[in-house]
């Protein structure tokens, strides 16, 4: 498991309870299907077969969202992360297929704000991850640099932008069928 550090907390990512993650550019690598993460991981500097290795890499750490004492994954997507065909139409209809089966998994519920919905708060890509006994945990990504924000003010003011993106993303039922919209227009294209 990858292990984070913030300030004085070091913990594993495995021992998460819970994780709230926010993205308006990917679909974070704990959904990915292997063909949207070769893409994504393939517009990188690597050689084949180093996509390969961290291609493998990504789809094993999703294995923590399958152990028997499984953590709560919430996923909140821009519209904007399904109508981009990363790694071409089919390759992206499969990995909305793929997000549809996976928000019917009694432990992640996926969100999805549409574009109808108008300008809202928009952020960098973050997650929080929330455990038994510490602090939540931010890691933010922006392009090049990512990290962890510590001081308690950053950290309020995550969990507050997830709750008002929450507000404003279509519930669990109606992203799904928002979804299954959106495989349909990559499987036409």
């Amino acid at each position: 498991m990858t292990e984070a550090t913030s300030g004085q907390v070091s913990v594993k990512r495995g021992e998460a309870q819970s994780f709230i993650h926010y993205s308006s550019i990917l679909i974070p690598g704990f959904l990915q299907t292997a063909d949207y993460a070769r893409a994504v991981i393939g517009a990188g500097p690597f050689d084949a077969e180093e996509v390969e290795r961290r291609v493998s890499h990504r789809l094993e750490r999703q294995k923590v969202l399958f152990k028997p004492v499984r953590p709560r994954y919430r996923l909140i997507l821009d519209e904007a992360v399904l109508r981009r065909p990363i790694g071409g139409s089919a390759a992206m209809a499969t990995q909305i297929r793929w997000l549809i089966d996976m928000a019917n998994q009694p432990n992640i519920t996926i969100h999805v704000i549409p574009f109808r919905h108008g300008y809202y708060e928009l952020s960098s890509s973050f997650s929080i991850l929330e455990f038994p006994t510490l602090p939540c945990l931010i890691y933010v990504e922006n392009g090049n640099a990512s990290g962890f924000p510590d001081a308690p003010v950053d950290t309020d003011r995550y969990v507050e932008t997830a709750g008002r993106l929450m507000r404003v993303a279509l519930d669990s039922a109606d992203s799904v069928e928002f979804l299954a919209r959106m495989a349909a227009d990559h499987e036409r294209g």
